[in-house]
């Protein structure tokens, strides 16, 4: 795996193992994007379950995908849901967690979807995002 940026105007780009993401960002009303991911199970889960602390440290290591101007900004969205899971050990589905001290412009992460599929990879879609501007 190469340590640069490959997400440079693509929407989607393949990652190391069969492993994708794509991302889009949100419309003019707030900035933020939406990322799915495809990430196989290894790296996720421990005893055939999801590992919500291994996950984190997932979705931090794919940071480096990212271009640099939306690196920063993706990983504090990983802080808003890392504070959350240090709060209650857990995080759900369809809740926005804002990340503490931007309560004048929220930013907010959520996820839509974490699902195992029947090929072991998951399918995951998440929201990172501030605003209204």
């Amino acid at each position: 795996m190469d340590d640069f940026s490959i997400l440079y105007g693509l929407e989607t780009a393949q990652l190391e193992n069969k492993q994708t993401i794509r991302l889009k960002h949100i419309s003019c009303e707030s900035y933020g994007f939406d990322i799915q991911l495809i990430l196989n199970s290894t790296d996720i889960e421990k005893n055939h379950k999801l590992c919500q602390s291994c996950f984190i440290q997932e979705l931090c290591r794919i940071a480096i995908y990212l271009q640099q101007d939306d690196r920063a900004f993706y990983l504090d969205g990983i802080t808003a849901l890392e504070q959350q899971f240090t709060k209650s050990k857990t995080f759900e589905i369809n809740i926005d967690y804002m990340l503490k001290g931007t309560e004048e412009m929220p930013q907010t992460f959520s996820f839509k979807q974490i699902q195992k599929q029947k090929n072991g990879q998951y399918l995951i879609h998440f929201r990172n995002s501030t605003g209204p501007l």
